[in-house]
């Protein structure tokens, strides 16, 4: 039997009170793996416990935001916080490792995985050929009356208690078949601070010039033409569309479904953007936050956001009410269970990183760099560079050129391999590692972020976003350099310093950042003693 919410809530209040959580439950009560998981580290089941309470406390639409930081074990957060509701959950990533790590972690105590149809073995599928993206597909189960895997899997995931998936499928579930994988108590958005991007990609529309002259006999608007130019030629094209007797699988009647998409996702937002491509145009949402509950959250009123980086600006942009007076609303900050004093984030400011910096700047910058590997010649280091002109010029000008190592577009798996083959005094120098990519203990100690990278204002997209909210960059400055600490110290035995150059940051205020990273935080005026345990 699931434990009372509000009992365990009492009884670890009382046990924080007294400095002593040995309150005796582990994952096991839960139905979790005993040898996976055989107890909780600090903090889990307290931030388990009152996140169910908060959910469900109140009644309705209600989130909750999760701060987790690597390290924190969000998946068992958040499938303790399902089982102490009594709830039916559903959890969406976006990257397939994720999606796979959860499904391996928690197939002992039932979660099932599904992906979209096309990604079966019996599914037969064919791609635009202007757009690359995935036009139609066929199941040759249903159509041999053989074995359908994707149904298969249907079958196992609507008796399960917990089941995982992508956006990108519950999405497609949305406007498909919203009840296919049954009735859901719990959503959990995990990444959730990638969300509001993935959401908007996946509502983009492509429409290729060339065929639709070529099916429908019209030719595309300008591309500079009005939403409501745009709306009118697509309520024109459909209807054209419809008109005609056309057979499974033609091109037109997937025209047809992404004419459908963009019509009902101005419905609900009417700020879009045309981008303008070599085939033909794109049409994307700008922002995502009105597009949420009809995509995402539908049939489903608890929600749980997710990161290691999520603010309440990232709850905002995905559609929550963040104000202070909203009870349904709250954001628990599991905080870093790595002591601060292992992981230090120094600012040492040097120069303002930029396109144009004049030679004596550069020469102030790299000898900076230079007098931080020449106290760390026993170690793994990382240069972040954001930029491969900045990588060359890094190793250019460095008097530690032999030992820095870098690569160009599609290099990088050989450098890693060269990286981790090479005993120290070695450095990686790589605009691409920022996320993603995992150096802990020994595979890295010390990185260095010499650049912060300022979005580029000649996209349109970034454009549209900067004009409407005034706080957009910095807050997407403030997820690049989160990730970038986040690639050394992956567990609380670990250690490791990370030393940003770029004098921009101190443009940057600090409580837009986590708490964890804020306890980490120091700012130096000169050359830091190395890190050593």
């Amino acid at each position: 039997m699931p434990l009372n919410v509000s009992n365990l809530v009492s009884s670890l209040t009382l046990a924080s009170s007294q400095g002593s959580l040995t309150h005796g439950v582990y994952p096991s009560d839960f139905g979790f793996d005993p040898e996976s998981f055989p107890s909780y580290r600090p903090g889990q089941l307290e931030t388990a416990t009152m996140i169910a309470d908060h959910l469900t406390s109140n009644s309705g639409f209600t989130v909750a935001g999760l701060c987790a930081p690597t390290g924190s074990g969000k998946g068992l957060i958040y499938e303790t916080a399902r089982v102490l509701m009594e709830a039916r959950g559903l959890s969406c990533t976006i990257s397939k490792g994720l999606q796979t790590q959860l499904e391996r972690d928690f197939a002992y105590s039932g979660m099932q995985g599904i992906i979209g149809h096309s990604n079966y073995p019996c599914a037969s599928a064919s791609y635009n050929r202007d757009t690359g993206e995935l036009e139609d597909f066929e199941c040759d189960g249903k159509r041999r009356n053989s074995t359908c895997y994707y149904r298969e899997r249907i079958e196992t995931c609507l008796s399960a208690s917990s089941v995982d998936t992508n956006t990108a499928h519950r999405v497609t579930l949305g406007k498909a078949d919203p009840g296919r994988l049954g009735k859901f108590d719990l959503l959990v958005l995990d990444e959730a601070h990638l969300v509001r991007d993935n959401l908007c990609g996946l509502l983009t529309v492509s429409i290729p010039a060339r065929r639709v002259s070529w099916a429908l006999g019209r030719n595309l608007p300008p591309v500079d033409a009005t939403l409501s130019l745009w709306e009118s030629w697509c309520q024109s094209a459909l209807a054209e569309i419809s008109r005609r007797k056309l057979k499974a699988g033609d091109w037109l009647l997937y025209l047809a479904r992404e004419l459908e998409r963009f019509l009902d996702g101005l419905q609900l937002d009417d700020r879009w953007i045309v981008l303008p491509q070599e085939w033909g145009v794109k049409l994307q949402p700008i922002w995502a936050e009105k597009l949420t509950r009809p995509y995402l959250y539908y049939g489903i009123d608890k929600i749980l956001l997710v990161s290691a980086t999520i603010t309440k600006e990232v709850a905002e942009q995905l559609g929550v009410d963040v104000s202070p007076d909203n009870p349904a609303w709250r954001m628990f900050d599991m905080g870093s269970v790595f002591p601060p004093e292992r992981r230090p984030f120094i600012f040492l400011p040097t120069i303002e990183v930029r396109y144009d910096n004049s030679e004596a700047e550069h020469a102030m910058l790299f000898k900076r760099v230079d007098d931080l590997l020449a106290t760390r010649q026993d170690r793994r280091s990382l240069i972040h560079t954001i930029s491969y002109d900045m990588m060359r010029r890094t190793k250019s000008w460095s008097n530690f050129s032999e030992q820095i190592i870098t690569h160009e577009s599609g290099g990088l798996p050989a450098a890693m391999d060269l990286f981790l083959g090479t005993p120290p005094p070695v450095t990686l120098a790589s605009p691409i590692i920022k996320e993603g990519y995992d150096f802990k203990h020994e595979k890295a100690r010390f990185q260095i972020i010499l650049k912060i990278a300022r979005l580029d204002s000649r996209d349109a997209l970034t454009k549209a976003r900067k004009s409407t909210n005034k706080r957009y960059e910095l807050i997407e400055l403030v997820f690049t350099i989160l990730q970038m600490y986040g690639r050394i110290v992956r567990s609380a035995s670990d250690w490791g310093e990370t030393v940003i150059v770029d004098t921009f940051f101190r443009t940057m205020p600090l409580s837009l950042f986590p708490a964890y990273f804020q306890r980490a935080y120091k700012r130096v005026s000169e050359l830091p003693t190395p890190l050593r345990f």
